[in-house]
C-alpha cells in the first residue's frame, strides 16, 4: 500500500510539474510587446487613456504586436503599476501622464534596457521618449470658438488638476478669447480631480449660475460631468482630447482633439522599425496633432472661417500662442 501511494504521489507531482511548464510557456508566448499603464482615470475615460490605447490597438494591428493594459486607480498606484509592467519585460511602456514623471525617473534609471515613453512629459531619461503637445494653440482655438458663440460674454474654463500641462491649455484659452474680444470674461476653476464626476457638474452649475454660457472642461473622465452639466442647463461645453460631440450633440460646441492616439502610435511604430532611441518629440497645430473638432456640426460658417484664420497663423508664426502666466500677459499686454 505504501509503495503505491508513493508511486501515485510521485506520478502527481510530474504531472503537475509538466502542467506548471505549459503554463509557463503560455505565458511567455502571450507575453506582451507594448504595456499602457493608464492614469487613475483609467480605460473608459472617453478622453485622454482611451487615445492612448486607441493608438496602441492601432499599432497592435499594423505591425503584428501583443498589446496589454494595466490601469491605475489612484496616484499611489503609480510606481507599483510601472514596475509590475517593467516585470512583464515588454520591447516598451507607455505611461500615459505627467503625473507619473517623478516615479518613472527612478524606475528608468534602475532599468536602462527597458524602453519607456511617456505623455505630456519629457527629459526623463535616455531610454524614456518624452511625448508633449502644443496644447495651447487648439486651446487657442477654442477660445476663438468660445468669444464668437458666448451671449453673456462670461465663459468658463474648469480644469482637472493644475499643472504646467493644464496651464498651457488654460492661458491658450484665454488667449484665444482675448484675441477676439477684450470684453469677455473667463471664469477660471480647477476640480482637483481628474475622476470626481459629482465634483466636476456642481463646479459647472455653480458657473452657469455665474453667467457663464460656454464651459470648456480640460478635466478627462470628470470632464463628462461637466458636459453633463451642461446640458441640463442648455449651455455651451468645449470638449477635450477627442471628438466629444457623441456625449451629447447639442451641447458640445465643438472639441480640442490632442491626437494622443497617433503619439502613441507614433513610437509603437520605432519599436516596430527598430528606430526608438528615446529621443523627445514635440507635437503641434501644423503637424496636425492639435485641432478644433466639430462633428457634431456646431460651429457657424463665420466662426469657422475665423478659426481657420487663426489656425494658420499659429502654423506660419504669425501668432506664438501663450502657455502660462508671463507669456499669457506679455502677450494681452501687446494687443
Amino acid at each position: 500500500m505504501k509503495r503505491k501511494l508513493t508511486v501515485i504521489l510521485l506520478v502527481f507531482i510530474v504531472t503537475a510539474l509538466v502542467g506548471c511548464g505549459g503554463a509557463d510557456e503560455d505565458i511567455q508566448q502571450e507575453a506582451p510587446d507594448i504595456i499602457l499603464v493608464t492614469d487613475e482615470s483609467g480605460l473608459g475615460d472617453q478622453s485622454f487613456n482611451d487615445a492612448c490605447w486607441a493608438g496602441c490597438e492601432r499599432g497592435a494591428e499594423e505591425f503584428g504586436l501583443n498589446v496589454y493594459c494595466i490601469e491605475s486607480e489612484t496616484g499611489e498606484d503609480y510606481a507599483a503599476k510601472i514596475t509590475e509592467a517593467v516585470g512583464m519585460a515588454p520591447q516598451l511602456i507607455i505611461c500615459a501622464g505627467a503625473d507619473m514623471e517623478y516615479v518613472l525617473f527612478d524606475i528608468a534609471a534602475a532599468n536602462p534596457q527597458q524602453k519607456f515613453a511617456i505623455l505630456d512629459t519629457n527629459e526623463i531619461g535616455e531610454n524614456v521618449t518624452g511625448i508633449t503637445f502644443n496644447e495651447q494653440e487648439g486651446s487657442f482655438l477654442a477660445g476663438v470658438a468660445a468669444a464668437m458663440t458666448t451671449e453673456s460674454k462670461i465663459v468658463s474654463f474648469i480644469g482637472g488638476e493644475q499643472s504646467v500641462v493644464l496651464d498651457r491649455f488654460q492661458y491658450g484659452f484665454a488667449a484665444g478669447i482675448a484675441t477676439v474680444s477684450s470684453e469677455i470674461y473667463i471664469n477660471t476653476q480647477y476640480i482637483g480631480s481628474f475622476s470626481d464626476l459629482e465634483e466636476a457638474r456642481m463646479l459647472a452649475n455653480a458657473h452657469e449660475a455665474l453667467g457663464s454660457d460656454v464651459i470648456y472642461q480640460v478635466a478627462g473622465a470628470a470632464g463628462i460631468g461637466v458636459i453633463e452639466a451642461a446640458e441640463s442647463k442648455g449651455i455651451w461645453a468645449i470638449g477635450v482630447d477627442i471628438d466629444q460631440s457623441y456625449l451629447a450633440e447639442d451641447t458640445v460646441l465643438c472639441s480640442v482633439v490632442k491626437r494622443a492616439d497617433t503619439a502613441v502610435y507614433d513610437v509603437i511604430s520605432k519599436i516596430a522599425d527598430g528606430t526608438f532611441d528615446g529621443t523627445d518629440t514635440v507635437y503641434t497645430l501644423a503637424d496636425g496633432a492639435m485641432e478644433i473638432s466639430d462633428n457634431a456640426g456646431n460651429l457657424t460658417e463665420e466662426t469657422k472661417a475665423v478659426i481657420e484664420e487663426y489656425a494658420e497663423k499659429i502654423v506660419n508664426g504669425e501668432i506664438t500662442v501663450p502657455y502660462d502666466w508671463q507669456t499669457w500677459y506679455d502677450y494681452t499686454t501687446a494687443l
